[in-house]
Order: structure tokens, then C-alpha cells, then sequence
């Protein structure tokens, strides 16, 4: 959705890089309602990440099988990153860790 991108870009992104002494603009933290925009920074960091790790620097596709890891005690971003990492065709997920 270029919608959610130019969002993104529009809010995050700083031109030349930030300065080295300003920190990097903070997240809202998950709530039981997320807000539109905490989503949607989920599903494009989940989409980016599973996207990068599929294609080699030139954008080719690489010729593996891509998997990402979510942890079952953090529960809240979830479908968001499911979502995102299925529209950036994941192969595999993975649930588990952290729940003695």
C-alpha cells in the first residue's frame, strides 16, 4: 500500500540522516487497541525484513527459503507482523520461546 509508505517516509524518514546526538523519533508502545499507524509501522518492518532477506544488493531474488521467529510472549504485534511478512511472501513462522 503506498498509502501506508508515503505515512511512513512522511513521519520517519529524515532527510541526510539524523544528527549524532538526536535520538531516532519514538514508537508508540502496544496497547490492546494499537492505533492505525502502530500497525502499519509493524507490517512494513515485517514486510522490509522478509523482503530484504529474499533478495540479494541488486533486488534479485535469492534461491532459499526465508523464516521469521515470533516470540509467543509478545503477543500484541503479531497479526500485524504475520501480515506484513505474508505480503513479502515468508515461507515459514516460527512461534515459541519465552513462556517457561
Amino acid at each position: 500500500d503506498q498509502g501506508m509508505a508515503q505515512r511512513c517516509l512522511a513521519k520517519y524518514f529524515v532527510e541526510g540522516g539524523k544528527e549524532k546526538d538526536k535520538p531516532y523519533r519514538p514508537l508508540q508502545m502496544w496497547v490492546m487497541e494499537p492505533s492505525q499507524e502502530l500497525n502499519e509501522i509493524s507490517v512494513l518492518g515485517n514486510y522490509c525484513e522478509v523482503w530484504l532477506a529474499k533478495h540479494n544488493d541488486d533486488s534479485s531474488p535469492i534461491d532459499s527459503v526465508i523464516g521469521i521467529n515470533c516470540l509467543t510472549k509478545i503477543q500484541l504485534p503479531v497479526m500485524s507482523s504475520l501480515y506484513g511478512a505474508m505480503l513479502a511472501e515468508c515461507d515459514y513462522v516460527l512461534m515459541g520461546a519465552g513462556i517457561p
